[in-house]
């Protein structure tokens, strides 16, 4: 055998061997994180409606960071999403959401409103909870920002913490029924029932006229009432 077949063998021996050396070798498992707590499927309860941004809600929301002036080409990229958005041109703006958040990564209008498109439009919850995050790290004395990101907690099951940002959104004496509405759900979802009352008696009394927050009222009162008789049961 001459030196030149002898290296050939020896190679291949060598592939051989690396080859079985890896197909041998075991994939390491990564550790998976822990699943938010879930009620059960049927106690769950979608928030009622999230809250359209209107005129008002994005305008405080147009600085980024707030108090720093918008960029002129960054604030041309908005006025041409918002555009789109108010005209149910929602691909095309989340582009320009997109483009905007790219070149401004301090831009909680463009943030909120990508949070907003994920949440209602594509039902990408867990985008939107990114995004709103984002927004909301950036502007946490936000109120509107607190019940977003509230929203985007409760569609991706995070419950108690969708309750603690639903909470924060109503510091300061707000007269918001949808949020008291959707902190109510929320604690119907969580089974604490009397706290469920209470919310949602703030919100049938700032709208007293809307029979959906009344009928989750009563539905709150009548299972707040069984929970007290079954714990009594259980006491004696």
């Amino acid at each position: 055998m001459t030196m030149l077949e002898v290296g050939f063998l020896a190679l291949l021996v060598t592939a051989f061997w690396w080859s079985t050396r890896r197909s041998s070798r075991s994939t390491p498992t990564l550790p998976m994180p822990r699943p938010p707590k879930q009620a059960s499927p049927a106690e769950v309860k979608p928030p009622i409606l999230n809250e359209e941004a209107s005129i008002e809600d994005a305008a405080e929301l147009l600085q980024s960071p707030p108090g720093k002036p918008v960029a002129s080409e960054v604030q041309a990229l908005l006025d041409d999403a918002d555009r789109l958005f108010d005209e149910g041109k929602i691909a095309l703006a989340e582009r320009r959401y997109l483009k905007a958040a790219s070149s401004d990564p301090h831009s909680v209008h463009a943030l909120n409103r990508l949070g907003i498109i994920y949440l209602d439009e594509t039902h990408e919850y867990a985008d939107a909870l990114e995004a709103f995050q984002a927004a909301f790290k950036l502007d946490p004395e936000n109120s509107y920002l607190a019940h977003n990101l509230g929203l985007a907690l409760f569609k991706t099951n995070h419950y108690t913490e969708a309750a603690c940002y639903f909470e924060l959104s109503l510091e300061g004496g707000s007269k918001n029924a949808l949020r008291y509405a959707n902190l109510g759900v929320c604690y119907l979802t969580l089974r604490q029932y009397g706290r469920a009352v209470s919310a949602l008696r703030r919100a049938v009394a700032l709208e007293p006229g809307n029979a959906e927050m009344k009928e989750l009222l009563d539905e709150a009162k009548q299972k707040d009432e069984q929970h007290k008789t079954l714990t009594k049961r259980i006491g004696k």
